[in-house]
């Protein structure tokens, strides 16, 4: 989140990429502040990073790069509401990426492609997309990517069950193991950040099933995770769930300490 030191950074990385002539640093480079410039905007200047990155990338026929790209020009594309093309995007990333056998990236182009369908309200597509960037995701060994690549599909899970209420049990089980498998995962490698998520969501389905101790009990697992490493931008959001599950409790008072937190 700290995108002005990241432009600086990259703006003077983009210097030293044009000097030494390295084109695959250079367009390493654009496609980089092009993902910025999404953050930040205006969007007309992430395209056209994304786009020069990745004319460059394919005319050296890099292909995790152009992968990289695609997924970031996908991005793009679902961030402006553009969500056929934004599909198209990131299958051509996964594409890429499968013939790289980069099964990292395979499955983030395949959540994000996931995601993208059900805001276009392809619910089934959005289904069989996840399911395969499951299959990717547990293939891999133990490691950020594959922690936060399993929060990603658990989520997306989550949010398909009210759009295939005759697939919500299904639905539901599957985020619960994914969010499960997350939180043993971040917690084998020391990563408590995404450990303080995987069990905060997992707390948030519990929730949503009404079944308040249980959640309660993994909300304060999330809640410790992100004492540990002092992470406010996940901590708050526990000491808000914990205020809620405290409210339907019947603990006022402790439901007003959490919130005040």
């Amino acid at each position: 989140g700290r995108y002005k030191e990241a432009g600086e950074n990259l703006e003077l990385a983009s210097g030293l990429a044009e000097k030494s002539g390295d084109r695959t640093q250079v367009a390493s480079v654009l496609g980089a502040l092009g993902n910025l410039y999404i953050a930040t905007g205006p969007g007309d200047t992430a395209l056209k990073h994304l786009n020069e990155g990745l004319r460059i990338a394919r005319e050296l026929n890099n292909q995790d790069l152009s992968a990289t790209i695609l997924n970031n020009l996908g991005n793009l594309l679902a961030a402006q509401k553009k969500y056929p093309e934004a599909v198209a995007a990131y299958n051509e990333s996964a594409a890429l990426a499968k013939s790289r056998n980069n099964r990292v990236l395979l499955a983030k182009a395949l959540t994000n492609a996931a995601t993208a369908s059900i805001q276009n309200k392809q619910y089934k597509e959005a289904k069989t997309l996840l399911d395969n960037a499951l299959d990717e995701i547990r293939a891999l060994e133990p490691s950020h990517d594959k922690a936060s690549g399993l929060i990603s599909i658990g989520l997306a899970y989550d949010n398909l069950r009210s759009k295939l209420p005759e697939s919500k049990d299904a639905l539901l089980l599957l985020a619960h193991e994914t969010f499960s498998e997350a939180a043993k995962v971040a917690d084998s490698i020391g990563d408590r950040r995404t450990s303080s998520y995987a069990w905060g969501y997992l707390g948030k389905l519990y929730e949503d099933e009404r079944r308040y101790d249980e959640a309660l009990q993994l909300t304060r697992r999330a809640t410790f995770a992100a004492q540990q490493i002092n992470v406010p931008e996940s901590l708050y959001r526990w000491e808000w769930q914990t205020g809620r599950l405290l409210t339907r409790q019947g603990n006022i008072d402790d439901a007003i300490g959490a919130y005040r937190r």
